[in-house]
This record gives C-alpha cells, structure tokens and sequence, in this order.
C-alpha cells in the first residue's frame, strides 16, 4: 500500500512545515525519494522551497494565492478542482516516489475554499493523518479538539507528532500528557527550532524522525495486510444476506475501507491501492446525504454524548419529540396525527400492518384472532422479511422457500410507466382496462391525475373487490408501495391506478353499512403506505403520497429518513386508528416495542438529514441522457424520478431471477460501480446533494457500458 500521508495542524504555526522537513530530510539521506505537495499556499511564504532548500524532496505548490490570508479568503478555487488537481498529482507522484507527504492549510478547521473546513476539504481523499500538536499554553486543548474533530470525519489519525518544550521556553507538560492521552507508542516529539537559520538544526535533529518512520512504515504494512486479507477472512465468517454463497468467493467481495459522498472507497482488484466506486444501490437505497456527511456524524455525536440510549416506555427526549413534529409537519398529510417508532422497514411495517387490522377488526366487530383476515395489495410489491410483512405479500422468491409463509391477501395487476423511445408510454398487462390516454410527453404529465379519467381503474376494481368479498375473502387494509415498486423489479405504476384504487376501496364498505364521511377518518379499509423505499424525498419529494394524490391512514418511512447513516423507522397513524387500541384493558392496547425504540443517536441524526434534505435539489438525470438510454436496442424501458434511475433489460424471462444482467453488472464494476442485482433491472441512485459534475460523472460510465457514444 501506498505510503502517503497528509499533515494537518492543531492550530496555526504549530511546526508543521518545519516537522515534514525533517521527515523529508531523514528520508532523503537514507536514499528514500520523497514528495512534499501543499495544496493551498497562500502569501509570499513558500513552504515549498522551505523543503527543498533544506531537504532532497521534491516539493510543489499545486495551487498559489499572493494574498497573505486564510485560504477562504485567498483561494480562488472549487472544492472540486482542488480535489482533483491534488488527486491527479498523488497518482503522478506515485509512480516516482516511495513517500508522499501532503501539508495543509492552518489548522484542522481553518476554513479553505467554499468554506469547507480543511478536514472536510480533504475528506474525500482521506489519507492516513499525522497531527501536528501545539506544545503551547492552551494547547493541550486545541489538540484534543483537533484530533476528535478528525476521528468523527473518519480519519485514521496515525501519529500525533509535538516539540519538546513551548516557543517561549516554558514547559506546560504538553507532550507528556499527549503521551498517556493519545498512547506513547504513537506520539513523538522533536527538538523545538532556534530562531532564524535552520540548516544546522534539520542536520541535528534529523535523525529523532527515525522512530516516526519506523512507525508509519509498520502502519502501512499491517494496514495494507489487514485490508488485503478482509475479503478471504469474510468468506469464511460472514453469511451474506440476499446471496446464494456457491457464487461467492474472495474474489467476489468488494473489500470497504471507507465511504464519501455516492462512492465506496474499497481496494483494488490488484490490492495495490484505494480507489473510489460509485455506490450504484445507494447501499439498499439508505444513502442520502452522502456518505460520511460530517453533519451527521456531529448529531450523532452530540447524541450519544448526551443520551447513548434511553427507553423511550412512557418517557420522552428531545430527539424523539422533535422528529416526530417534524414528520408529520414534512409529509403534510392531516390524517396523521401519530407517531410509533420503530427499528427498521420491516419491523414498521409490522406496526402498520397491527395497526390496520386491529382497527378493521374494531370497526367492523370481527374476530381479531381471525386469521382468515388479510390485506388488498399489488403483485410484485414486497414489504420486508419479518413473517407478518411477507404475509402480506404475493408468494415469490423471498417469501416462499419460508416454512411459515402464507399468503394473506390479494394482489392487483396493474400498468407500468417508463420511457421508450423517447416518449412516456403506459403498459397494460391483460385483464387490465386501458385508460384513454396512454402516451405522454413528460413525466409531468403522467402525473396531472386532474386531467385523466380513472373511472375504467374504478370500474375493475370495485368489480374485483365485489367478487372477492362474495367468495369469502375478508380483508383487513390496503397496503401500497407509492408510485415504485422497489425489491419487485423498480416497476412504475401508473399514478393513476393507485389513485383510482385507493379511492375504490374507501367508497366500498365491507360490513354494508354506510360510508365514513369524515375526511381525516378511514373509511372501506384502512390504507397502508409503505413509503419505506420512496418516502423522504428519494423521489424528490418529501412524501410519494403527492404524486398520486390520495392520501393514507398509515405511512412507514425509514432508510433515507437518517440519510443512511443509523437504523430507524416510523409509523405514523390517524386518530381514527389510535382510537381502536384505546380501551381500558391492557390488551386492547399496541403491544408491540423495540428494545432501540426511539434511539436518541439515531432520532437527532434524522433530524440534522431532514434539515438538509429539504434544502435539496430534487431532479438529478439529465433528460436528454434518459432519452437516449430508452432507444438502446437492448432497454425495455427506462423510469427516472428523483434520485432513482431504472433501466429494464429486454429478456423473455424477466423478473428477480432473470440473469441478463449479470455481465452487465461486470461491466459496470469495471468503471468502477458498484450495483445490486435485480433481475433484468439495472438501476441507479444518487445522493440528494449530488453535483452536476457527480451525476455526469456517473452517466458517462453508465453510456460506456451500453457502448453509447
């Protein structure tokens, strides 16, 4: 592994440039070749001349400002250039030298070019770092702070280096407390300098940089062994969820030694170096707000700080409270007046789904332990794999190998909307009635449900409905995913249909008795939403309900809810379904809980997400890129919302265990993104806080893998 090293200070003018020359000047007179790069000089001080003057490293400036103030101030550069033009020089470097030492700007939270903080600035490379300390009075803080400030950004902080003694001669036992602080094995120290000349003091004191070197290159070795070995050592130990492992072995496990922004950070396919990936499935689309969001890291911070973990049982905190308000405020819905927390998509949707039935039972005055009761649905949809959850789905790949496993309910066929060929086309399955217009110009215009008839989805519905009931069935709620269908192959279901269905179900009573007129209270069943996938803003808005203008008596959010950085899920509820559990027996009530209900880390963590979340962009591909996708002679189909992008392979035998894109998804990992299988489904999903430049980043390797030019 590369031995490149980036050195931040505690503070401003805590040695750094003057502890980088001794360790270029050590370096270079036991014939090692050694690279000095500053990103960032600001004034007429040049560090890298300090270098090479007294030193045989090579040394650089990649970026130059004359004015002598902080780099925010100085820099007339992008966060992105800088990044780039440092990561070009790093690979150059590499080929030609055995150490590389990278030196940034004042100290660990001096601000830099668009303000980002230089821990954050330089977050996306993320080198092995050596902190310089500030031996002065005060210091012993401000190198605490500094340290902590890098290990909640993920850094590996692999050495803390200080001078002996402060500038002014007084010893405050700085590095002795660093020492038992921070552990001696990984803090050094150095002579302090004389004023003035230095060539005398860098030949003297030169060689009290061989511990340090030693250090690193023991650092480099055992990093480089351990992250070499982690896939063998997986294949052995761990049992990978969603995989048959006769197709897995260590060549197949992409090893992760970090995470930034859409992109995995994991070894090469030659173990020689880290190299970026694109998270192409978003990982199980919980990513949000990038990975390694600094903001999110201070909130769980701050959290665990104060709460670690408390029992939400008749208690309340801040978090809790808070983030309740602000869903309910954020999904806009005013059928919904409660919030259940819960753990995960799965585990809420049991909450759901309790609810629901409980609620028709009470209603209704039938047997809640009937377990004849089940749920109205849509084929493909798949909501979770706790036993309750895969009831109240279709028998399919996921659910029915389980011996448990029975189907509770019916589902719906249902038309499908994607892009071919340029325009925006409905796909009717048989049995279906077709609408009147099936072609649109935009996606816009599929979902201008004002200006569509649903009454053919009405009729066929209530029709079916009307012959279940009369065969016996009996049926406890309605459960929809909201506009896509995720684990069921990224299907896109005509607005319009879930509307009409919806709306269907709430004008049939299923006692006789009359309808419910109350707007806020459920009428027919209770309707489900299970926006675990497409909820909080992943389709650009912060509920899925708006696009098909109906809205539910219950809706599940989690993944994005946290921006994929904690597990945490909520149930939110009308009035109408909390009144069913109210009684005076202990029985009658929700008895259903997690030991992490309400996790304080995980509730303030959401908080911070959607407060950025809303500030977002809410389109990402472009369309002209989607336009061309959808005349590729081997695309079905291609649907774009948001963040998601699904592009529908051609194959006869569609579906989770279709196998057309497997090469594909070879392809794809060899321009450096990763994906999840999904049958014939390729699909794609970004951060909320993507750039332009991330996203046509990303679209031109997806044409290079369709060989579009």
């Amino acid at each position: 592994m590369l031995k490149r090293f980036q050195i931040f200070g505690a503070n401003t003018d805590v040695g750094k440039t003057i502890f980088t020359t001794a360790l270029c000047k050590y370096l270079t007179g036991i014939g090692e070749r050694v690279s000095y790069l500053k990103p960032i000089q600001t004034g007429d001080d040049y560090d890298h001349k300090h270098i090479s003057r007294n030193s045989q490293a090579f040394s650089e400036n990649i970026f130059h400002y004359k004015l002598a103030a902080s780099p925010h101030l100085s820099a007339d550069i992008s966060r992105r250039e800088l990044i780039s033009g440092l990561s070009n020089k790093l690979i150059d470097h590499s080929k030609h030298f055995n150490w590389i030492f990278v030196e940034t700007a004042g100290g660990v939270l001096t601000p830099g070019p668009e303000n980002y903080l230089q821990a954050d600035l330089y977050r996306p490379l993320r080198l092995p770092s050596i902190l310089v300390a500030d031996p002065n009075l005060g210091g012993i803080s401000s190198t605490i702070s500094a340290y902590e400030s890098l290990k909640t950004r993920g850094y590996d902080v692999v050495s803390v280096l200080s001078f002996n003694r402060s500038k002014n001669a007084d010893f405050y036992g700085n590095l002795e407390f660093f020492q038992n602080h921070f552990g001696s094995n990984k803090v050094f120290s150095l002579d302090l300098p004389p004023e003035g000349e230095l060539t005398n003091y860098y030949s003297e004191v030169s060689s009290q940089m061989q511990p340090v070197i030693d250090y690193l290159e023991k650092y480099t070795k055992e990093k480089h062994e351990y992250v070499s070995n982690m896939a063998a050592e997986a294949e052995k130990i761990i049992w990978y969820p969603f995989s048959q492992h006769k197709e897995i072995n260590k060549g197949t496990i992409t090893t992760i030694d970090s995470a930034y922004g859409n992109d995995f950070y994991s070894l090469s396919k030659d173990k020689s170096e880290i190299v970026p990936q694109f998270d192409g499935s978003a990982s199980w689309w919980t990513q949000g707000l990038g990975h390694g969001n600094s903001s999110l890291a201070l909130a769980a911070a701050e959290a665990g700080g104060r709460y670690g973990h408390v029992i939400l049982a008749n208690t309340i905190h801040e978090p809790a409270l808070e983030l309740a308000k602000k869903v309910l405020k954020y999904t806009n819905n005013p059928r919904l007046s409660r919030v259940f927390y819960s753990d995960n998509g799965s585990t809420g949707i049991e909450v759901a789904i309790k609810m629901a039935l409980k609620s028709t039972c009470v209603r209704y005055g039938w047997d809640v332990s009937d377990g004849s009761i089940g749920v109205l649905g849509l084929k493909g949809s798949y909501h979770g794999d706790t036993i309750g959850a895969m009831d109240c789905s279709e028998p399919s790949v996921f659910n029915k190998q389980i011996t448990w496993y029975k189907n509770r309910g019916f589902w719906f066929d249902y038309p499908t909307v994607t892009m071919k060929k340029g325009r925006w086309v409905l796909d009717f399955p048989d049995g279906i009635p077709k609408v009147s217009k099936t072609e649109f110009d935009t996606i816009e215009d599929v979902f201008e449900l004002d200006s569509r008839d649903p009454t053919p989805y009405k009729k066929f519905v209530k029709r079916e409905i009307n012959r279940l009931t009369s065969e016996g069935y009996k049926f406890g709620a309605l459960m929809l995913e909201p506009v896509l269908l995720g684990a069921g192959g990224m299907k896109s279901v005509d607005p319009l249909f879930q509307h009409a269905l919806v709306e269907s179900v709430r004008e049939i009573q299923f006692d006789g008795s009359e309808r419910t007129v109350d707007v806020n209270t459920w009428s027919g069943l209770p309707v489900i939403y299970d926006e675990v996938f497409t909820g909080m803003y992943r389709l650009g808005k912060p509920s899925s309900t708006s696009f098909i203008k109906s809205l539910p008596d219950i809706s599940v959010h989690a993944k994005v809810l946290t921006g994929g950085t904690l597990p945490l899920c909520i149930t939110t509820a009308s009035d109408s379904i909390f009144n069913s559990f109210l009684s005076d027996g202990k029985a009658d009530a929700l008895l259903h809980g997690h030991s992490y209900t309400a996790n304080p880390i995980a509730c303030n963590v959401a908080l911070a997400s959607l407060e950025i979340l809303k500030d977002c962009r809410t389109t990402f591909w472009g369309e002209d890129f989607v336009n061309e996708l959808s005349y590729h002679p081997s695309v079905d189909g291609v649907f774009a919302l948001g963040t998601v992008l699904a592009i529908h392979l051609k194959d006869s035998n569609s579906g989770y265990q279709s196998t057309i894109g497997s090469e594909f998804h070879k392809t794809l990992r060899s321009l450096n993104i990763h994906t999840r299988p999904l049958g014939n489904v390729v699909y794609f999903m970004c951060g909320h806080n993507s750039s332009n430049d991330d996203i046509n980043s990303i679209q031109d390797r997806i044409k290079t893998a369709f060989n579009i030019q």
